[in-house]
């Protein structure tokens, strides 16, 4: 059974992700809640909107870690086919964050110990799956010997470029449809790593 508390995290990340920070009153989140807006029943849970916009990054990184998907051991030896799967399951990863990717763009500026708290916990988790993944492959001999580090990197830089546009403008880079996009990246990284 969710609790008042929890209710309240889980309403107020979507207000933020759609009105941005400073759009989103206390009144607008306890009414989302279910709450009596100017009621103050947010603050028996909460001492500001600030603490609660750190509880709902915090419950979204706690999400993350519970339900993130790129697990090295469970990827094919094939190292084409392990690409395609990481590119589709960081894009995934991506899509499913999209409200906080929002908050993350629009209002950590002033925040940045919350910012390096996504930074470290998510962003962090997913180069170093990468780049645990790209040492892996090398070692196994699928992949040629390279920066490990700095390709994780590009990678996840490259992966994460196509669904962040998408989330912010509404459309696709250039329009062009997310599997071509896919087929796209894992080729040229499949050219420029596979070992011959």
């Amino acid at each position: 059974m969710e609790t008042a508390k929890e209710r309240i995290v889980r309403v107020a990340i979507p207000l933020f992700a759609e009105r941005g920070y400073a759009g989103t009153s206390v009144a607008d989140i306890q009414r989302a809640a279910g709450l009596a807006p100017g009621s103050g029943a947010l603050y028996k849970h909460f001492r500001s909107k600030q603490e609660l916009l750190a509880a709902a990054i915090d419950w979204h990184i706690a999400d993350f870690e519970r339900t993130s998907v790129l697990l090295v051991s469970a990827l094919p030896k094939d190292p084409v086919a392990a690409l395609k799967i990481i590119v589709e399951q960081l894009i995934g990863s991506l899509d499913a964050n999209a409200q906080l990717i929002r908050i993350t763009l629009r209002d950590l500026d002033a925040r940045p110990e919350l910012a390096d708290k996504i930074a470290t916990h998510m962003l962090g988790a997913l180069h170093d799956a990468m780049r645990s993944w790209l040492d892996k492959a090398v070692t196994d001999g699928g992949l040629r010997p390279h920066d490990t580090q700095a390709v994780a990197a590009l990678l996840f830089s490259a992966i994460s470029y196509y669904p962040v546009v998408d989330i912010l403008l509404g459309q696709p880079p250039a329009k062009v449809e997310p599997d071509r996009t896919i087929a796209a990246l894992v080729d040229l990284l499949a050219k420029g790593l596979v070992a011959a």
